[in-house]
């Protein structure tokens, strides 16, 4: 067929129905069978949903009418979404669609174009399963994410400009993974592996033989993604700018990788496909002294806490060499209209400072509604920096599960107790406390079907909650260190003669911030 001609030379339509089975005609075009195993729920397409009729350009226009997606229905055909479209001569008789209209960069996004965009040959992008098909009657290259073995697609990404807004897109359906699962056992081999942001410098780097993974876009990266990169001695990320700047943080912050992580930096270029494109000769000896002269995020983390400690004492020098911190404290809260409450303001300050520690100290503040149970723990959790806590009004029962924010060694303030109700998340609670972290395994509905998942939260956590009940989940309960705060007249009386003053002096916290930071 390829070497035909002319007249002989089949068009779109005739592509599509050469393959399909049960055709029908209808109306100006055809009904024919879903090719897609699944179809239907597992049933099969017994009576053909797939309508084929021929668009004005001459192109195959495929609709399943079952939901099926149509690039998946054309490959059940064999066939690829180049073959939906009319061939045209261009030049040295090329014979790729072009549409009238293109991109903002003023080339669509075609193989050819992606492949000398990057520097690197269509063949090889080819040999990485690349290929070119129509989204929205425009060209754009479709990057497959395969598994470990190189043989299941677990995720679809399709670069549909070349330097325009989106650049690339992500198939509805997919989540995102690492790009490059197929190709870390070399990088075992060789010890060491080189994390870039984004296809194309990945692509780069496996063009000259250099074990490389992807991270999809520079805010991509996951922790739990870390178990992927397991048996690799050295992880080097190659950082390009400030979002660049926002991933290293994110990598650092992933404790499975710190001792095996590597900052490097490109002298006089922005990423490695700028170093590939300026000089592909030098490129090998340019990366390999990058490399070498990489930065262990252990000796940065060091030189950095250094600082960050040499700055800190400089601002609570005086207060940590106060002969009694917590009387420093209650004058600080006296002055913030804090009244009574003396002895809860000081336990729950230690509480608090106790998330340093390996075993942490939870708190539950009790008392009548309007007793001043939420007033006591938001002065005092104003004396201590952001990263010491995180704090919520309620949350679903599985939110602590799925959560991004940080929990190892950090407190977790909820307004009121019974925004946490429910036995599930009873139980969550109680594990984190006693165990130290969180581990769950789900199984999730992907596109290739059912997949189980692991989750892990590492602690210690400790919790701080106020309630009007006289206790919690009998199990939980065990768990808390339970202040009361004072419901007298008396108390009430000199709460509102401190309201009724009008000079309120707000002390200085930034000595106890930096105190906390310090310790």
């Amino acid at each position: 067929l390829p070497m035909c001609q002319g007249a002989c030379r089949m068009t779109p339509v005739e592509k599509v129905l050469a393959r399909a089975k049960n055709t029908r005609k209808a109306g100006s075009g055809w009904l024919v069978s879903c090719p897609v195993p699944d179809h239907g729920k597992g049933r099969g397409d017994r009576n053909p949903s797939v309508s084929v009729t021929e668009g004005d350009d001459g192109r195959a226009l495929v609709t399943c009418h079952a939901g099926c997606d149509t690039e998946i229905v054309v490959s059940g055909w064999g066939l690829c979404m180049n073959d939906l479209f009319e061939r045209r001569v261009g030049h040295g008789g090329g014979g790729s669609y072009t549409p009238s209209q293109t991109t903002s960069t003023g080339q669509p996004a075609t193989l050819e174009n992606y492949a000398s965009y990057v520097g690197l040959p269509v063949e090889y992008l080819e040999s990485l399963s690349l290929e070119q098909y129509y989204r929205l009657d425009k060209p754009a290259v479709r990057i497959p994410y395969l598994d470990e073995a190189g043989e299941e697609v677990l995720l679809v990404r399709s670069r549909v400009s070349l330097t325009g807004k989106p650049k690339i897109l992500t198939r509805k359906g997919y989540k995102h993974r690492l790009y490059g699962l197929w190709k870390l056992e070399e990088a075992r081999k060789a010890g060491f592996v080189l994390l870039v942001e984004g296809e194309s410098d990945t692509q780069t780097l496996w063009h000259h033989g250099e074990p490389a993974a992807g991270i999809p876009g520079a805010n991509g990266w996951k922790a739990e993604w870390a178990s992927e990169l397991v048996g690799i001695d050295r992880i080097y990320f190659v950082v390009e700018d400030a979002a660049g700047e926002a991933c290293w943080c994110k990598l650092a912050a992933t404790p499975e990788l710190q001792e095996r992580l590597y900052r490097v930096e490109l002298e006089a270029v922005k990423d490695v496909s700028e170093l590939h494109k300026n000089d592909a000769e030098s490129f090998k000896e340019r990366l390999t002294n990058a490399r070498e002269g990489a930065r262990a995020w252990l000796d940065i983390a060091e030189s950095e806490a250094e600082e960050r400690v040499r700055e800190a004492w400089g601002s609570c020098r005086e207060l940590a060499e106060s002969a009694d911190i917590l009387a420093e404290l209650m004058a600080d809260l006296e002055r913030c209209r804090l009244v009574g409450e003396r002895n809860n303001a000081m336990l729950l300050y230690l509480a608090m400072t106790s998330r340093l520690l390996e075993n942490i100290v939870s708190v539950v503040v009790k008392g009548p509604s309007s007793g001043g149970k939420s007033h006591l723990v938001k002065l005092v959790a104003r004396f201590f920096p952001k990263s010491a806590f995180c704090q919520f009004t309620a949350m679903s029962e599985r939110a602590l599960l799925y959560t991004e924010e940080l929990l190892s060694h950090r407190h977790l303030i909820f307004s009121e107790a019974s925004g946490i109700g429910g036995e599930f998340q009873d139980y969550v609670i109680r594990t984190l406390l006693s165990e130290g972290f969180l581990e769950h395994e789900l199984v999730e509905k992907t596109p290739e079907g059912l997949r189980p998942r692991r989750i892990r939260k590492e602690g210690p956590t400790g919790f701080i909650t106020t309630t009007t009940r006289d206790r919690l989940h009998d199990e939980n309960e065990t768990r808390y260190l339970s202040l009361t705060v004072t419901d007298t007249r008396d108390q009430t009386r000199q709460v509102f003669k401190a309201l009724a003053e009008e000079q309120v002096e707000e002390p200085d916290r930034t000595p106890w911030h930096a105190l906390q930071e310090w310790l």
